[in-house]
């Protein structure tokens, strides 16, 4: 019986073999990686949190900014050739990873941490640290706290879900103190809350922190506790499985960081591109060699596109997070011959 019950239904089960096995021919053939998807749309979207100083906000003419603006034009450079197939999609931080997995954005933006969970289980992919950071605390200064540990018996105000929950357990757990948390889903809540005094204080990255000292109402009024309670990386993420549009922004990355190693930026990149540089510069630009062509990127010069319109790494952390945007120090941000953590793979 069991034999001819078995014969009965293995027609069955090949006719759905062979025809999940056709339209998976024909996904394939059409566009059948997020790459090839994106250039076919004409567009690149681009999600990250908006109302950030620093890494995604809007300006007062309505122009929008930030680091994380930049490096999603950085990345159509790469994709298209030029920054005018950009979609910024503002996103919060509940629906971020859906966001990404459900192809309503095709990168997703800082400020995002890096982890583990998130890179084995959610179907994406880190690609690059575009902001080396750590996590502290935002206090008003009637607290009198000089270190986190100030904080036991206190709440603090915390976007749910986020790891930024777990490291407050795990910081205070060895000190045996107790800091009760308030969650909030989205940022702009959390803000308002605390700065209404309806929790003693924030916890965030520390460069987020200081764009909330620059925007408060009384910006002399809080502080930033100084211990670093976690490590945080905020990174780029695209979904997995398609290794050209992986790479792709690696090396979009990789290339600001590489250019601001070799001394070149917005400035000089022009005299440079027509020069008699060297062999090493010239492959670097695009002006020698095909290194464009194996990454698949638009054009062959999408180095010096990219260096052309946007900058080095440096010029973007210094305009969006710097000198010339929040203040902040560049710290562990700096290229790693100056003692920092910014490094890029090889160009040979």
């Amino acid at each position: 019986m069991y034999l001819d019950r078995l014969r009965a239904v293995t027609p069955l089960l090949l006719l759905v073999a062979l025809l999940a096995a056709i339209l998976g021919v024909a996904r394939t053939s059409k566009h059948s990686t997020d790459l090839e998807r994106i250039r076919a749309s004409g567009i690149l979207k681009c999600g990250s949190h908006n109302g950030i100083p620093g890494f995604f906000f809007f300006k007062t003419n309505g122009q929008p900014a930030g680091l994380s603006v930049d490096f999603c034009r950085a990345l159509s450079i790469a994709v298209f050739g030029d920054v005018n197939h950009v979609r910024l999609v503002p996103i919060s931080m509940q629906s971020r990873f859906l966001a990404l997995q459900s192809g309503e954005v095709d990168v997703l933006l800082p400020p995002t941490a890096m982890s583990i969970k998130r890179d084995t289980s959610l179907g994406l992919t880190n690609v690059a640290t575009l902001v080396n950071n750590g996590v502290g605390f935002l206090v008003s200064r009637k607290l009198n706290a000089t270190s986190a540990r100030d904080l036991d018996g206190r709440t603090i105000c915390v976007i749910q879900g986020s790891t930024m929950e777990r490291a407050i357990v795990d910081y205070a757990r060895p000190f045996n103190i107790t800091i009760a948390t308030r969650p909030y889903d989205n940022l702009q809540l959390e803000r308002a809350a605390f700065f209404s005094g309806r929790c003693d204080g924030i916890v965030d990255d520390f460069v987020a922190l200081q764009g909330d000292v620059a925007a408060a109402p009384d910006p002399a009024s809080y502080v930033v506790l100084p211990d670093n309670i976690a490590k945080e990386q905020d990174g780029v993420m695209v979904r997995s499985g398609d290794a050209s549009m992986e790479k792709l922004a690696r090396w979009t990355f990789y290339a600001m960081v590489q250019a601001e190693e070799y001394g070149i930026d917005q400035k000089n990149v022009d005299a440079i591109y027509r020069s008699r540089a060297s062999p090493e510069i010239r492959r670097f630009l695009g002006t020698e060699g095909d290194f464009g062509k194996a990454l698949g990127t638009a054009r062959n010069d999408w180095t010096y596109q990219i260096i052309r319109q946007i900058g080095n790494y440096g010029e973007m952390f210094d305009r969006s997070l710097g000198k010339d945007g929040l203040g902040v120090d560049r710290g562990k941000n700096r290229l790693w011959k100056d003692g920092g953590m910014m490094i890029s793979e090889m160009w040979q």
